[in-house]
C-alpha cells in the first residue's frame, strides 16, 4: 500500500462509510506515526471518496511532506 511504501511504522484503520446507495462510499483513514513513539496523528474523510485506499494514498502524501520523505 501507500503506507508501507514510506518504509516506517504507522498504526492504521481504514473503512468505507455509506450514506446513499445511489452515491459513492466516502472514504475514511485514522492513523498515526511513528508507531513506536507518535508525533502526528490524522483522521482523513473524503466526501463520496468511493474506496479507503484513496484515503490512505492521501495520508501517505500527508506523511511525505510532515516526515519530509522523497521518493
Amino acid at each position: 500500500t501507500a503506507l508501507s511504501s514510506l518504509h516506517m511504522s504507522i498504526a492504521a484503520k481504514t473503512g468505507t462509510a455509506q450514506e446513499r446507495t445511489t452515491d459513492p462510499d466516502h472514504a475514511t483513514l485514522i492513523s498515526y506515526a511513528p508507531y513506536d513513539n507518535p508525533e502526528y496523528c490524522m483522521a482523513l474523510r473524503i466526501q463520496n471518496g468511493y474506496a479507503a485506499s484513496n484515503a490512505v494514498t492521501l495520508g501517505a502524501e500527508i506523511y511525505k511532506m510532515l516526515f519530509n520523505i522523497n521518493e
